[in-house]
């Protein structure tokens, strides 16, 4: 897909972008929202990271892509679980800044570097679905400190350039890379809670090399976590050799199919390599499945107040014809729904769904039905595909 990527200079955003490339997706446009002309760079925003914002135009450059911008003109009004469109509300500058975008080139996707905040989540995904988009966010969820381990081990040069967490100072860690704390950061996750990627507003980055010159200001000189971020004042781009440009082909997938667990009696037949490379083939007896789903494979489990339901497969045929994808989804969630309300449960309490396609051309169509089947802001969707076997097209 043509994807444009939100931005904010930080590892998170480059690091989704790099996914994001890695699928197959082809970046065409940066987007970035700021503060007003002689507003404080730093402005609190729930949404949006707003310091280093003057060093942006140079990551445009550096990519040789278009860069879209847009004033931040409201404020965090909605902030309740649902988001209301509200005029005044800083979400809705986004939605100007995407819709003037696409008034300009196609695009179907953006970009987002979101790991944890489900606040943001939500109302990127109420923008996006007011404007027929689809959200990346190859983050989302991810352990934060391997997320973190594997940004820095894929090339990743980022610098702290607001920190506003307890044991972590101004003056010591500011201009700091993500390399140079990570230590201390496992630490404080140890120590307080801590979020190892600065999720809960613990420190914020930027994506570079070195800025030229830089000024520590300090924001709040609280004495437990005093708050302060770096002002670039002067910055400048240079050719890299050859041989330290990062492939984004190098990433990690942690979403590896080494990891699913695939049960053979769903194979008409294995192949079996022995140490000689002699290929023999073991049959296997296939259950016949009549109906519209693979339900002996369809569980559930509780612990606690959190339920887990799984292995449930849309067929793609019915009674001998073929289903289109559309109708297939809705089978997967109407019976997804039973289940649920037979454990008195309902997709309100959705967290996140993980939906495995067999064609990810077919994810619009499935998004599509998705958004129309469930309550505003429905749980956020981890998507994969790969070979699904009962021969279905989702599952």
């Amino acid at each position: 897909m043509k994807v444009v990527a939100l931005i904010s200079g930080g590892k998170d955003s480059c690091y989704n972008m790099m996914h994001c490339v890695q699928y197959g997706h082809t970046i065409v446009a940066l987007a970035n929202l700021k503060p007003k002309d002689g507003a404080a760079e730093e402005l609190d925003s729930y949404m949006y990271q707003t310091v280093g914002h003057n060093a942006i135009d140079l990551y445009a450059q550096a990519m040789n892509l278009p860069l879209y911008r847009e004033t931040i003109q409201g404020s965090s009004i909605s902030q309740g679980k649902v988001y209301t469109e509200l005029e005044e509300d800083e979400v809705e500058d986004l939605y100007r800044l995407l819709k003037k975008i696409k008034e300009d080139i196609p695009f179907e996707a953006i970009s987002v570097g979101a790991i944890l905040s489900n606040y943001q989540r939500v109302r990127v995904e109420h923008v996006c679905s007011r404007l027929g988009l689809s959200s990346l966010a190859y983050l989302w969820r991810r352990d934060q400190q391997e997320l973190l381990s594997e940004m820095i081990s894929s090339g990743i040069e980022a610098v702290l350039i607001k920190v506003a967490a307890m044991d972590l100072s101004p003056r010591h860690h500011l201009g700091l890379s993500i390399s140079e704390v990570y230590s201390l950061m496992c630490k404080l996750k140890e120590r307080y809670g801590s979020n190892i990627c600065g999720e809960g507003g613990e420190y914020e980055t930027f994506t570079l090399d070195c800025p030229d010159e830089s000024e520590i200001i300090i924001h709040s000189d609280d004495a437990y976590a005093p708050v302060g971020f770096l002002h670039f004042k002067k910055m400048h781009l240079e050719d890299k050799e050859e041989a330290s440009l990062q492939s984004c082909e190098n990433l990690r997938c942690e979403e590896s199919l080494e990891k699913l667990k695939i049960q053979t009696d769903n194979w008409n037949c294995i192949e079996i390599a022995s140490d000689d490379m002699k290929v023999q083939r073991v049959t296997c007896t296939v259950p016949q499945r009549s109906q519209n789903f693979c339900n002996d494979s369809v569980g559930h489990s509780r612990s606690g107040d959190y339920i887990w339901v799984s292995g449930i497969y849309g067929q793609s045929t019915a009674k001998g014809k073929p289903l289109l994808i559309e109708d297939i989804t809705r089978n997967v969630l109407h019976k997804l729904t039973e289940i649920l309300n037979g454990l008195k449960a309902d997709f309100h309490d959705a967290m996140i769904v993980h939906l495995f396609v067999k064609d990810m051309n077919n994810f619009a169509k499935v998004n599509s039905i998705y958004k129309s089947m469930l309550a505003v802001n429905p749980p956020a969707r981890w998507n994969k595909k790969i070979l699904l076997y009962c021969s279905p097209r989702l599952g």
